[in-house]
């Protein structure tokens, strides 16, 4: 594998973290972080469920007065802000070319 951007076959396998198992690849000659081949699938439905829990949260305030659901439905937009935040990074990511 080589470094879309510096051409480097200096790409080291990063190891699995606690969020992804496969957080993908990094070159050693200019620091570029790449994400793993066919993980666009998984970020892009990653990104529909965080827009969707956005969207849940933000609806369910106008819908309900309680205060214990409206700090639930704070969270359920913070987390899907979160999640679709991480995929939008995770897809901008190059990945490494094939040799």
């Amino acid at each position: 594998m080589e470094c879309p951007k510096c051409s480097s076959g200096q790409v080291k396998l990063l190891p699995p973290s606690q969020i992804s198992p496969h957080p993908g690849f990094h070159c050693l000659d200019c620091g570029l972080l790449m994400r793993s081949r066919g993980m666009l699938f998984i970020y892009v439905i990653a990104f529909v469920l965080g827009v969707a829990f956005l969207i849940g949260g933000v609806v369910s305030l106008f819908f309900i007065d309680e205060i214990g659901v409206s700090v639930r439905a704070i969270a359920l937009g913070v987390v899907g802000a979160i999640v679709a935040r991480y995929s939008i990074m995770q897809m901008s990511r190059p990945v490494p070319r094939r040799n």
